[in-house]
């Protein structure tokens, strides 16, 4: 589970999804932001069901984090998608 938290971090401190889709809670002795997006629940939940049945593994869930937040970044400052905006 912790996984999942991870996950929500780099997704806001990234700027990945708006700051006030995002709740506080306390775990692990920590207070961690999480989204309150049920769309992103559902697809983080069935990620990690994927990850946990070893069909997926976390590299593959950073990579696709990093490539999200440049698809965002690149779409957001009106840029032409190249390589490097995937």
């Amino acid at each position: 589970m912790f996984t999942v938290y991870g996950i929500n971090s780099i997704l806001y401190q990234r700027g990945i999804y708006p700051p006030e889709t995002f709740t506080r809670v306390q775990k692990y002795g920590l207070t961690i932001l999480v989204t309150t997006d049920d769309e992103l629940k559902k697809y983080l939940t069935n990620i990690l069901a994927d990850v946990k049945g070893g069909s997926l593994v976390l590299v593959t869930i950073r990579r696709w984090i990093i490539n999200m937040a440049m698809y965002f970044v690149c779409l957001r400052g009106k840029h032409e998608l190249n390589k490097y905006c995937y």
